[in-house]
């Protein structure tokens, strides 16, 4: 038997019900993808000054050439005086920047390692005088995911979330790696992947990066192996 197709107005041919669509995607829907996502802006990680003039927040743009967001940390004055400006460059990427109590300082997350070439799945900490001098200091860096960053009181030290790989992730590849045993429903429903062996734990260092990092939680059950309670 032979199936027809049918014309669609432009001329093109468009598949008969129950066939799959085949065809390259045309030029509209590309310029429709560009007019609605290319150069999209989203914003977070909103933080206000200890002295209540002037708000950080992250702006990330999306780059459809490079399949990515571009995500920066801007700085603006409260009373609106003053355009935002970026204070990060974007490459590779920050987020979740904090005021240290004095508001000299911010601490922020980034993907960007001491070889300066970023690393699957690496992240690290950097502190930024926000109105200089000096250079940006990276005071810690972490082989897995790094979050919510905040001072002490005294602006000396600076606690922070990072997961915890297992030890099966010392293999180079998932085929060296021991299997996982998995017990309970929705293990990934978490816009991550697996979590549930690599826990986030609770860890503390010094504001100016001059000690290593300490784990204050490393046997809290509540971060070793519930992927809905690593927090």
């Amino acid at each position: 038997m032979t199936v027809r197709s049918e014309r669609t107005a432009s001329g093109s041919v468009a598949p008969m019900p129950g066939q799959p669509d085949t065809a390259p995607p045309t030029s509209h829907w590309r310029d429709l993808v560009e007019r609605h996502l290319d150069g999209q802006v989203t914003v977070g990680g909103v933080t206000v000054s200890p002295v209540g003039s002037r708000v950080a927040f992250t702006a990330a743009v999306v780059d459809l050439e490079a399949n990515t967001y571009r995500r920066r940390i801007w700085l603006a004055p409260t009373d609106g005086t003053a355009r935002a400006m970026p204070i990060t460059s974007g490459d590779p990427g920050e987020s979740d920047p904090a005021w240290s109590p004095d508001g000299r300082h911010l601490v922020f997350v980034s993907a960007r390692t001491a070889s300066g070439s970023p690393k699957p799945g690496a992240a690290s900490l950097h502190v930024l005088a926000v109105d200089g001098p000096g250079e940006v200091r990276r005071v810690v860096e972490r082989p897995d995911a790094v979050a919510s960053p905040r001072w002490s009181p005294d602006g000396r030290w600076i606690a922070f979330a990072a997961r915890v790989p297992d030890e099966r992730y010392s293999a180079d590849s998932d085929a060296g790696r021991s299997a996982r045993r998995i017990d309970h429903f929705y293990t990934r429903l978490n816009g991550e992947g697996w979590i549930h062996d690599r826990p986030f734990h609770l860890f503390v260092i010094p504001a100016d990066g001059s000690g290593p990092a300490r784990d204050v939680t490393p046997h809290d059950p509540a971060s070793a192996g519930f992927p809905d309670h690593d927090h």
